[in-house]
């Protein structure tokens, strides 16, 4: 008599296997690999991507906070997307607040969240005078040609009423309140027809933080 018992026994073993083989992929992972926020940003996100359920937990939560603080998977869905926000208040501190996204799930995940202490100037570049990035150290210039009629500053703040004010009377600031996204200015400035340079200091201030610019400007006899 044939054995007919044994390919239908080999067909649900390959079956098995192959469900089994699915079940085995797990991911965990992060559209960024890290998070950066300026001084005056309150919220920023990532796409978490998951295949089994998570939990998500921040080892310093002083500062920053997490939502959501779970998730679940669907029936049917190999790998899935959801945003993860982070949420925190102006740094004040004049240091950078350093915490770290833990994701508990059949595979872990964890990434790094900072907020630096500065505004996130783009123009003038910055310079670090230190090791570490605190308010002190990052320095802005510019130089500027005795001949030159205009100071070109380029800066995103993301809170309402912020300000960009000047202590010489020979830069000019049209606008000195400035709404949340990015600003690219073309402040005018008078020639300096002394011999000797000067130095003049714009303040950005948003969300309580100041961050200031220093203007050089070449005396006329240094052009000459």
């Amino acid at each position: 008599m044939k054995n007919h018992l044994l390919p239908a026994v080999i067909a649900l073993a390959a079956l098995l296997t192959a469900c089994e083989s699915e079940s085995s992929y797990h991911e965990t992972s992060f559209s960024k690999n890290s998070v950066v926020m300026y001084a005056d940003q309150l919220r920023d996100s990532l796409l978490l991507y998951y295949t089994d359920a998570w939990t998500a937990t921040l080892n310093d939560d002083s500062w920053c906070s997490v939502s959501p603080a779970s998730g679940q998977t669907e029936k049917g869905a190999a790998l899935m997307a959801a945003p993860v926000f982070f949420t925190t208040t102006s740094n004040t501190t004049g240091a950078t607040r350093v915490t770290n996204l833990f994701i508990k799930s059949h595979q872990d995940g964890a990434i790094t969240v900072m907020q630096l202490p500065v505004l996130n100037i783009t123009y003038p570049y910055y310079q670090l005078s230190g090791s570490d990035i605190t308010l002190e150290n990052v320095k802005y210039s510019l130089d500027l040609l005795a001949s030159a009629t205009a100071a070109h500053v380029e800066f995103t703040v993301y809170q309402d009423d912020a300000t960009l004010q000047s202590d010489a009377s020979w830069i000019s600031i049209a606008e000195p309140t400035l709404k949340a996204g990015t600003h690219r200015l073309d402040l005018p400035v008078q020639p300096n027809t002394a011999a000797e340079a000067r130095t003049a200091t714009l303040t950005l201030t948003s969300g309580g933080v100041a961050c200031t610019i220093t203007i050089n400007q070449d005396g006329k006899a240094t052009e000459d």
